[in-house]
């Protein structure tokens, strides 16, 4: 493992580099697969449909071809009907004498008898018109210029189809079919002449079991709509073809062909449902991009932030003045700062791999370490002293800060220690202990019973002497405060302090000092010379604390005394001594 330093810090730098083109790569990717996802559902849409639209122009077509089987076997029907009136053995009878009753008969009932779906009509090589099979409709005007009958006589044709003719009384729409009648020596003798009513056509094409088409309709060589189903006055087949699929069957040996179409609308109906479920896909894999844009988008800033954060952090680390060391869970030092250099004299790659022990001078015991490693090993926090040793041999003082590293897992990976050199704060605490021990050794040594006063709140503090002093310990004294020692001070002495310390609060003397009596436990009256001196005052000029001593003097004031009375007595004796002289 590379240790963390200064030289490798780009890696942060290139990290966001790294996570920003990560997450655009996948963005990418992920737009190629939705485009190729979406294209391929497009794709097989389209093709869906063309299916789709082929499948039902198969089945149209083969709709048309039955239907146009159907027209084309009664059209059929019709010629044969025609056929068989045309080879009658007396048909030339009817245009030589007159038509025979059997004959009329015979047409008659292929006439369908009442139901005048069928007439048969005769005509003359003149176009007149000798006999109909439906008297009531007869027409006796000539047909010479009709088309039908100019082409049998001048174009020489036998068969000859009509398709719509209207009945000159009736205006019944009728489907025609004539033919030529020569006689033995082939001379033109005139036209038999068939009509079916187009309602027995448009009944075929309203009666298909097929169903399932828009319209059908039954079209001339011309391509002019005869008649169809449902009825309508005007066809646009070009527009039909645009909307509607189309089929087209030829009728065999006849000059019509049945035309059918069906909306392509109604053929998609199921392919547009498909469509749109397929459509919102595509709305959702577009949605999901732009939220898998955004959302990556978001996390490259984060990245950013994080690394930004790290760097910063980095410097903070590598910059501050306390010694940082970072180990595995073996307690292998992985990562040292340069604090930790100029702290001990040992360079980063000098300790990499090794354990902090190499600084220890044995003034840590091994149950300490024991302790700090059960300690930082359930993941806790250990705070304590070392005195460790630098590089030149030089031993110092740091306050060790120590705790685990976690994963989100709560997993340890490795261990951190926060040192602060304290060095000369513990040199400094060992020079006002040493002052402390000197001074409680003199207060001790001299007997002296100490007191702190806070002027304004009347808070004091009596060391143990200030209470041996007067014969009581502190628990007896308790609670202790500026009336403990007015208690305890004769009232007359109290008058005199009272005024003295008037005077120093108004800086009137330097220190305050007076001799007053206290009660004693036992009831008699010691002597304390009671110095003390204010060394805090408020802003405003009044005296906070002051500082102060009891030394007992009633040894010194008995001796006092003592020496007082001798000297009375001696100037008594004195006295006497000189009276005795005078009088002698």
């Amino acid at each position: 493992m590379t240790p963390l330093n200064r030289d490798n810090i780009s890696w942060y730098s290139g990290f966001s580099k790294k996570v920003g083109r990560a997450y655009l790569f996948s963005i990418f990717l992920s737009l190629i697969v939705m485009l190729i996802v979406i294209g391929t559902l497009v794709w097989s849409t389209w093709q869906s449909r063309h299916a789709t639209l082929s499948s039902a122009q198969i089945s149209l077509e083969y709709q048309a071809r039955a239907l146009g089987d159907k027209l084309w076997s009664h059209l059929n029907q019709l010629e044969h009907d025609l056929e068989k009136v045309h080879l009658a053995s007396y048909i030339e009878d009817i245009y030589t004498t007159s038509i025979p009753a059997d004959f009329y008969n015979e047409i008659k009932r292929l006439s369908y008898g009442q139901d005048n779906h069928l007439k048969f009509q005769f005509f003359t090589a003149d176009g007149n018109l000798i006999s109909t099979t439906h008297s009531p409709t007869l027409d006796r005007n000539l047909y010479s210029t009709a088309s039908f009958f100019l082409k049998h006589k001048n174009q020489l044709q036998d068969i000859v189809f009509e398709a719509p003719v209207s009945e000159p009384l009736t205006q019944t729409p009728f489907i025609g079919i004539s033919r030529s009648v020569e006689g033995k020596n082939g001379e033109f003798l005139g036209v038999i002449r068939l009509l079916s009513e187009l309602s027995n056509v448009q009944k075929i094409l309203a009666g298909d079991e097929f169903g399932g088409f828009k319209n059908a309709t039954l079209v001339d060589s011309d391509g002019q709509v005869i008649t169809s189903w449902p009825a309508v006055k005007n066809i646009d087949l070009q527009r039909s073809n645009l909307d509607d699929l189309f089929a087209v069957y030829k009728i065999q040996n006849f000059p019509l062909s049945v035309n059918l179409s069906r909306p392509i609308s109604a053929v998609l109906t199921q392919w547009f449902i498909e469509s749109r479920n397929i459509g919102l896909v595509c709305i959702a894999l577009i949605v999901s991009e732009i939220l898998l844009v955004l959302f990556s988008l978001t996390r490259i800033r984060e990245a950013k932030k994080q690394v930004l954060a790290t760097q910063r952090f980095f410097y903070a680390v590598e910059q501050c003045s306390v010694s940082i060391i970072i180990t595995d869970t073996e307690g292998r030092i992985e990562y040292t700062n340069p604090w930790f250099t100029t702290l001990t004299g040992y360079e980063r790659k000098d300790v990499y791999g090794l354990k902090p022990n190499m600084l220890k001078t044995g003034h840590t015991t091994q149950d300490d370490y024991a302790k700090l490693w059960q300690t930082i090993a359930k993941g806790e926090q250990w705070e304590g002293e070392f005195l460790n040793r630098k590089k030149n041999k030089d031993t110092y003082w740091e306050l060790a800060n120590i705790s685990a590293i976690k994963d989100l897992d709560g997993k340890i990976f490795n261990f951190i220690a926060i040192k602060e050199d304290i060095t000369d704060r513990k040199r400094i605490e060992q020079d006002n202990e040493d002052k402390n021990q000197r001074l409680t050794d003199i207060i001790w040594g001299t007997h002296v019973g100490t007191w702190e006063w806070n002027i304004q709140t009347g808070e004091t503090i009596f060391n143990d002497l200030w209470a041996e002093i007067i014969g009581y310990t502190m628990d007896e004294l308790a609670p202790i405060s500026i009336d403990t020692w007015m208690n305890h001070t004769h009232p007359d002495d109290l008058i005199k302090s009272a005024e003295l310390l008037e005077k120093h609060f108004k800086a009137e003397s330097e220190f305050y000092e007076f001799e007053a009596r206290m009660r004693h436990k036992s009831g008699e009256w010691v002597w304390v010379l009671d110095r003390g001196k204010v060394t805090q005052w408020s802003e405003d000029g009044k005296p906070l604390w002051m500082f102060g001593t009891h030394q007992d003097i009633t040894s010194n004031k008995q001796a006092e005394q003592e020496i007082l009375q001798a000297k009375d007595a001696a100037e008594s004796a004195n006295s006497v001594k000189s009276q005795f002289l005078a009088n002698m």
